[in-house]
């Protein structure tokens, strides 16, 4: 009889075990903390960055108005010059063989014009004929005229005091017409600017007379003021940019044609922006990035994408994306997805 008991207690008791189901467990909500602050709307004239490369505003590309073979190059490359000093000649044995020819020819047409007015007095030529005649030499005197106009700027002059910044080429070299032979700038502090380019944006944003900052690698920690003195009225095919000119203020300091710039430009206008704390921005990616807020159950929050459009020591302004949003999450952001849920803290 106990060994029927015994062996009957263990089915019993796995009956018992498999009458009685276990609880599920709970599922897990996480709540992260946070706080939030107040989005801030105030008037602030957002600087516009860019970069450009100081120039002269009067440089110039001197060449020989006629061709011919360079005789002699007086200057170098560096070189300071003084305006009228005589920078280069041509050959000049073809150049005045044929002003020597264009005079002959216009002795000859005199010659014939007097003779022919001999004879229409005389009765033995005819009108047309002394017509003929004046017509060919007038035409004689201004190849005259082309040939001594040619023979005088068979050599270069420098045009303005400045300075030699390319020598392009070197004697005995052929020159065609027009072929710069030089190029010279300006060195007064009142012809040096910068140009640059701007997205289309930025370049509504400005105005002919807005200043500028320039902070340059060749002086760390001194700045250059400007003034934009051109707006261009076409975008660069090449960039998609429009070119802007700005005069530079040297105040002083020596300059040089190609030296960099960092250029911050202040357009004149303030525009509004909406200024939240830096730890409310999250997944920066060039001027884009993320801010989240709280929904309206207290509990969930909505991810809402922004432009960035500056960075101060504390705060950051954004010019789109806060529309009718006045509180944004500050602590706790980074931790944060869409739908997170919160609490929000003091």
């Amino acid at each position: 009889m106990k060994q029927v008991f015994f062996f009957c207690l263990p089915v019993i008791l796995l009956m018992a075990s498999c009458g009685t189901s276990s609880p599920a467990p709970e599922e897990t909500v996480n709540i992260t903390p946070v706080k939030t602050a107040a989005v801030a709307m105030r008037s602030y004239v957002a600087p516009i960055i860019c970069s450009g490369t100081i120039g002269s505003d009067k440089e110039t590309r001197l060449s020989f108005k006629t061709g011919g073979i360079i005789a002699r190059l007086n200057v170098e490359e560096g070189d300071a010059v003084h305006a009228g000093q005589l920078l280069g000649t041509l050959n000049l044995t073809e150049i005045h063989a044929q002003a020597l020819q264009a005079r002959q020819g216009y002795d000859k047409a005199l010659r014939q014009q007097q003779r022919t007015r001999n004879l229409y007095n005389d009765s033995t030529a005819t009108r047309e004929e002394l017509e003929n005649s004046q017509t060919a030499l007038d035409m004689a005197e201004q190849q005259l005229n082309i040939a001594k106009f040619n023979e005088q700027y068979a050599a270069i002059y420098a045009n303005q005091s400045g300075r030699v910044l390319h020598k392009l080429m070197n004697t005995g070299e052929i020159a065609a017409p027009g072929q710069a032979v030089y190029v010279i700038n300006s060195t007064n502090a009142a012809d040096w600017v910068i140009r640059t380019g701007v997205a289309d944006r930025d370049w509504a944003r400005l105005k002919i007379g807005d200043t500028a900052s320039l902070s340059l690698d060749a002086y760390p920690g001194k700045t250059l003021k400007a003034v934009l003195t051109e707006r261009g009225e076409a975008a660069d095919a090449a960039t998609g940019t429009f070119p802007l000119k700005l005069k530079v203020l040297p105040g002083g300091i020596a300059l040089a044609s190609g030296l960099t710039a960092k250029i911050s430009l202040y357009p004149s206008e303030a525009a509004p922006l909406a200024f939240v704390p830096v730890e409310a921005i999250t997944e920066v990616n060039h001027t884009t990035a993320y801010v989240y807020t709280i929904n309206a159950d207290g509990k969930s929050v909505s991810r809402h994408a922004v432009n960035i459009a500056c960075q101060l020591k504390d705060a950051v302004g954004v010019d789109k994306g806060l529309e009718n949003i006045s509180r944004v999450v500050t602590d706790g952001a980074a931790f944060l997805r869409e739908n997170s849920f919160v609490k929000e803290t003091k």
